[in-house]
């Protein structure tokens, strides 16, 4: 194994590693958030006892319960780190969700406010509870964004020449790419031209970056 080889090897080896810390991080981040949203969801349930008096209390009651579900589901996926697509599934049917039982709220309460039905209590906290329940959620729509985005960006990218590189192989074997035409018209340049080896791609399309070794 030459000395590029293993310059190569070690090169890889460290963005992998890289990627993989970055991406724990990214799904720790989630976790946490995901953790929060179900504590609050839940807290939500709660307070539910002030709308009681509300002709729309039983849709309410229906509505928070289902969106505490669906963001226990959301932690489950996210603590296990389960696939990113999965998760933005969830996550968006739990955001629909909790707009649904927003609207409820914010209808009971403009009800109140007409003389239809009555609150019981202070429930400015109640606003605010909702508030940083979206706020969670946006949050976490935007880490799965990103790590979706970042898994299909970073690739990283093997080129083996039969000519060259940790397989070895001859010049002259006429396999891989290029030796067809060696020897003429290079002028004592390689056929393998300037791309043989090992490489690094990151990202795609215009944007896609590759080092080469």
């Amino acid at each position: 194994m030459t000395g590029n080889s293993i310059k190569t090897i070690l090169a890889i080896a460290l963005l992998v590693g890289a990627a993989s810390q970055a991406n724990a991080n990214d799904w720790h981040h989630i976790d946490q958030m995901a953790l929060k949203v179900q504590r609050q969801t839940r807290q939500l349930v709660t307070e539910e006892r002030h709308y009681r008096s509300s002709r729309h209390y039983g849709e309410l009651l229906r509505c928070t319960n289902r969106l505490a579900a669906i963001s226990a589901q959301v932690h489950d996926l996210a603590h296990h780190a389960q696939c990113p697509r999965t998760l933005k599934t969830y996550v968006n049917e739990m955001d629909n969700m909790f707009h649904k039982v927003e609207d409820l709220f914010d209808h009971i309460e403009d009800d109140a406010a007409r003389g239809i039905g009555c609150v019981r209590g202070n429930t400015a906290h109640v606003k605010r509870l909702l508030d940083s329940i979206e706020d969670c959620i946006h949050h976490l729509q935007d880490d799965l964004r990103y790590l979706t985005r970042a898994s299909r960006a970073v690739r990283v990218q093997r080129a083996v020449y039969s000519n060259a590189g940790l397989y070895g192989g001859s010049p002259y074997s006429g396999r891989g790419y290029g030796y067809g035409n060696y020897g003429h018209g290079h002028h004592g340049r390689s056929a393998r031209g300037y791309d043989s080896g090992f490489g690094i791609s990151i990202g795609g399309g215009s944007s896609r970056i590759t080092f080469r070794f």
